[in-house]
């Protein structure tokens, strides 16, 4: 290879590089579908939403349903989703919320898992909070790389979807397109993560103040891998 081709490659690896450093999403998509459990879904929205008024320009928050029929949670709570798989608009960042159907009716509905494979491939970053996963996995969103799931899901996880690397004891994985989490309250970790990420220390340590969160991404048990 001689050094022109050499020299053009590093300029295009190193624009590459500071294109991701300064991306930043236009949409975070939330999927709500019947039975999502409040902390999965509130958690990652909470902190989400606290990016608007903090950053120029800030992200569109919404949320996506099977419909925009009216979905209610396992804990009772009735959402009303604001737009409908078919007429969702583009995701930047699309977020899958644990269900208590997760683990067999929404990965066992073909449009679903198609839909879900479709824009997530197309999505910059996946995020699933506890058995969401289970639908990243369906959806093959999660093959090749590193994954968890709520801790009882992890045998099952990795017997199902030998493709996946599992990894247990952790909060939470960051494999780059993908990123997962146990869920629970360790979903506004992931999140938390996710705007430091994204955005910086100055405007997660504001989140941290608003919502009374003892922040310190240096604390958290979590795997990054590519």
């Amino acid at each position: 290879m001689n050094k022109v081709i050499i020299s053009a490659l590093l300029v295009f690896a190193s624009q590459a590089t500071a294109e991701d450093a300064h991306w930043k999403p236009r949409s975070i998509g939330f999927l709500v579908l019947e039975g999502v459990y409040n902390t999965e879904l509130v958690a990652p929205m909470d902190v989400m939403q606290h990016v608007i008024g903090r950053v120029e320009p800030a992200p569109k928050v919404f949320t996506i349903g099977l419909t925009k029929d009216p979905v209610r949670t396992a804990e009772g709570l009735r959402i009303l989703p604001d737009y409908g798989l078919d007429d969702a608009p583009e995701i930047d960042v699309l977020v899958v919320a644990s269900t208590t159907g997760s683990r067999d009716r929404d990965r066992k509905d073909p449009k679903l898992v198609a839909w879900v494979a479709e824009r997530g491939k197309k999505a910059r970053h996946v995020m699933s909070l506890c058995w969401g996963a289970f639908l990243l996995a369906e959806a093959g969103l999660l093959d090749g790389g590193s994954a968890t799931t709520f801790p009882t899901e992890w045998d099952q996880m990795e017997k199902e979807y030998p493709k996946i690397d599992v990894q247990r004891d952790h909060s939470f994985v960051d494999a780059g397109h993908a990123l997962t989490s146990v869920g629970g309250v360790k979903s506004y970790e992931i999140a938390m993560y996710f705007v430091e990420k994204l955005y910086g220390k100055v405007v997660t340590e504001g989140i941290a103040g608003g919502l009374l969160i003892d922040w310190d991404i240096e604390a958290l048990h979590y795997v990054k891998s590519k």
